[in-house]
Formats: structure tokens, sequence, C-alpha cells
């Protein structure tokens, strides 16, 4: 799991960089499913997305410093 977050992480800079936000919108629903798959349960993303949210809106100057 910290391996992949590290991975989404990655692709939101990527998704910043490009300006392809529709990118993002068409990963979420293929990440949903794949993780449901991998035994989370589906309100493993009404816990963490809230979250990851927060984390964003806090560094969020320090993250397009590696953009």
């Amino acid at each position: 799991m910290y391996d992949n977050h590290r991975n989404h992480i990655q692709f939101l800079l990527q998704v910043m960089r490009l300006n392809d936000f529709e990118m993002l919108v068409k990963m979420i629903p293929r990440v949903y499913r794949t993780y449901h798959i991998q035994g989370f349960s589906y309100d493993y993303f009404t816990t963490v997305f809230p979250v990851g949210i927060k984390v964003m809106d806090e560094h969020l100057m320090n993250i397009y410093y590696f953009l």
C-alpha cells in the first residue's frame, strides 16, 4: 500500500504537470475497482479521500515546487 501511495503522488504530480485532469477523472474508477478486487473495503475510499484532499490543501505550494 505504501508503494501505491507513492505512485499516486507521482501520478497526481504528472496530472498537474500536464494540466490533464481528464486523465485523473478516467483513472479514479479503475483504482476504485482495483482496490476493491484486492480486498479493500469500499469504505476505505470514504476515509482516505478526505484525508488526501486535506494533505494536498496543506502542502499544495510544496507540490507545485516539484512541478
